[in-house]
Order: structure tokens, then C-alpha cells, then sequence
């Protein structure tokens, strides 16, 4: 899906900045920006993404209802306003091209917390079995 006149959340020196003008385009690949003049500005693969949130309602400065979406990577948090109609379709269609491609709200941020718990798991019994075969190997305890 393609949303034109989207906003990208910022700060600079000054405080918070909303730049203008900008294209988002969502789909099977990931998040693409578009600059204005529509140049590929970024890309956010869906590899890269850990969480995404399109929840929060906006508008836009000229008061056209808007979706807030937050698109977590593994660096930062990027938000943009995306003008809409329909905040609430969008968000749904939005939700759903990130559950197909493995990305649903905190989900992914809570598997990649289980892998150094699960690593640790194992660790934790293969020394477990290797100081019993140790202690077997040796008398100290009969198998």
C-alpha cells in the first residue's frame, strides 16, 4: 500500500519537527520512505523490524485525520503521520501485512528476549549432565 503526504516525527535542536511531504509505502518488503519528488529516502526491511504500533490517532496540520505509526527497528523508533479517511482501516490493513510477515505489535520484541533465556537454559543443563558425567567417571556417584 502507498500513503502520500505522510509526516515523519523528528526532533532537532529546537524541540519536536514534523518534515512533511514524504510517501510511505508498506507491502511485502518492508517500509519504504519516500523523499519528496519520490526518491527512495530509506528502507526498513521486515527482518529488521521489531514491533510496530498503529494505534494512536492524529491529524495533520491542515486537520485531516491521520494514523500515528511507530515503526521500531533495531536502532530506533521511527514515527510518521499518515493521512487518512479511514485511520481505522488503515491501521487494520497495516496491522495485518506486518502479522504476515512476522512483525505484530510487541511480539517480536518478546521472542527476541526467549532466545538468551532459552541459550541460557540449555547452558545451564548441558553442565549440568557434564558434572554428573564427571562425577560418575570418577566414583563419586554410581548411574
Amino acid at each position: 500500500m502507498s500513503i502520500g503526504d505522510a509526516y515523519l516525527l523528528t526532533e532537532d535542536a529546537g524541540g519536536p519537527l514534523a518534515v512533511p511531504g514524504l510517501g510511505l509505502v508498506v507491502d511485502q518488503i518492508g517500509v519504504t520512505v519516500l523523499k519528496p519528488g519520490g526518491t527512495v529516502g530509506a528502507v526498513i526491511a521486515w527482518t529488521e523490524i521489531v514491533s510496530v504500533d498503529a494505534s494512536e490517532r492524529s491529524t495533520t496540520p491542515g486537520g485531516t485525520p491521520a494514523l500515528v505509526l511507530k515503526v521500531a527497528d533495531t536502532l530506533k523508533t521511527h514515527r510518521f503521520v499518515l493521512p487518512s479517511s479511514d485511520p481505522e482501516g488503515l491501521q487494520h490493513a497495516i496491522s495485518e501485512l506486518a502479522a504476515r510477515s512476522g512483525v505484530s505489535g510487541a511480539r517480536r520484541d518478546g521472542q527476541r528476549r526467549l532466545r538468551p533465556i532459552l541459550v541460557g537454559a540449555v547452558v545451564v543443563v548441558v553442565a549440568a549432565v557434564v558434572a554428573v558425567l564427571l562425577l560418575a567417571s570418577s566414583g563419586a556417584i554410581k548411574l
